[in-house]
């Protein structure tokens, strides 16, 4: 082999390895990113979006809703209410109608809460406690994946809409 060719071997080796280092980091910041959390300045660790399966979660829920074209705007963050469910909820807000949307670790932990809901959606019964909600409109909870989403109102869009995206409510649809 001339210099040349073993020269031109070596840098062509080194262009890819540069390459595959430079795939890696893209790949490592897009599985960890971060963000400043504006309330307490805490670096918060941001999952990436799950659509699809047993793993869809409120970022890949919000993915969805900008493929269907929705403006949505995201809202507080509540925490965990005592004898309800057994995690806080994030307000997505579709024009002026909010959802409630409850992600969890697991689909397991999910189907947990989802079990303890009343089927007329009014209450939560967990086996030391019933606990009956008010509601000034219709509730509908839905579930799929890793999440819980609740919608109060009578908008048939947004009915249809979450029907398309987590399948029919498991709960509510009515007031009685």
């Amino acid at each position: 082999m001339t210099k040349q060719k073993v020269l031109l071997a070596g840098v062509a080796l080194m262009l890819a390895c540069a390459a595959l280092a430079v795939y890696a980091y893209i790949a490592y910041l897009n599985v960890h990113r971060t963000i400043i959390d504006g309330s307490d300045n805490q670096m918060i660790e941001v999952e990436e979006p799950v659509e699809t399966g047993d793993r869809l979660n409120y970022a890949g829920f919000l993915t969805l809703l900008d493929v269907h074209g929705i403006p949505f705007e995201e809202g507080d963050k509540r925490p965990v209410v005592e004898h309800l469910l057994s995690v806080g909820s994030r307000d997505v807000w579709i024009d002026s109608e909010v959802l409630s949307v409850f992600q969890y670790d697991s689909r397991v932990a999910m189907q947990r809460d989802a079990g303890f809901i009343l089927p007329n959606g009014l209450g939560i019964s967990q086996p030391d406690m019933e606990t009956r909600i008010s509601f000034r409109q219709v509730p509908r909870w839905f579930k799929d994946g890793r999440i819980i989403v609740l919608y109060i109102g009578r908008d048939g869009d947004i009915v249809n809409l979450l029907t398309e995206i987590l399948g029919d409510y498991f709960a509510g649809g009515s007031m009685e």
